[in-house]
């Protein structure tokens, strides 16, 4: 947790200014990644970000915690790469969502301790959010969030084949024919 004070904050997500300005800070060092894994990083940061802020019930916040949620476990548990993620985000973004509740009301890891690390550390890093990433999925996975995420999950897509490689060699989400689903 960052303290609170005066400063700009997200339109719809309920963070402090503080929160936000650690999470603005990284825009240099993001716009910096080069490679094909930048994607996946930038992903990984936007996710980890919205999903630790699931205090609103706004409908846009709903939404986006639902969606990068989805994202956040694709990653962690399909490999599904972070250009893949943000297309199905794109299809995810249009429907409704309920409220995930409880949301956890501690992170082990959080986007403040990513913006905090020297920028050596960072630019080192295979993935430097990724630490951040499996602490928030492990928050959100505790019962009963796990079985409702789950369910969600099953919910939004015709997707039931796994994660398969694509023909570009990267790996995309399959359906129940084995055909990249993207």
């Amino acid at each position: 947790m960052v303290p609170g004070g005066d400063g700009p904050i997200h339109a719809y997500m309920v963070s402090a200014p503080g929160c936000w300005e650690r999470y603005c800070s990284l825009e240099d060092w993001k716009s910096g990644l080069t490679g094909a894994a930048s994607i996946g990083i930038v992903q990984d940061l936007v996710d980890s970000f919205a999903v630790q802020h699931a205090t609103s019930t706004d409908r846009r916040n709903v939404r986006s915690v639902a969606v990068h949620l989805l994202s956040l476990c694709a990653g962690l548990e399909r490999g599904v790469t972070g250009h893949a993620r943000r297309r199905l985000i794109g299809r995810w973004a249009g429907r409704d969502y309920p409220v995930l509740d409880p949301a956890p009301d501690a992170f082990g890891v959080t986007i403040s301790d990513v913006a905090a690390a020297p920028v050596p550390e960072r630019v080192g890093a295979e993935d430097p959010i990724r630490p951040a990433q499996e602490t928030i999925r492990y928050s959100w996975m505790r019962p009963p969030s796990r079985s409702a995420l789950r369910s969600l999950a099953r919910s939004t897509s015709p997707i039931a084949g796994g994660v398969t490689s694509g023909a570009a060699g990267g790996r995309c989400l399959r359906d129940r024919w084995g055909r990249c689903a993207l």
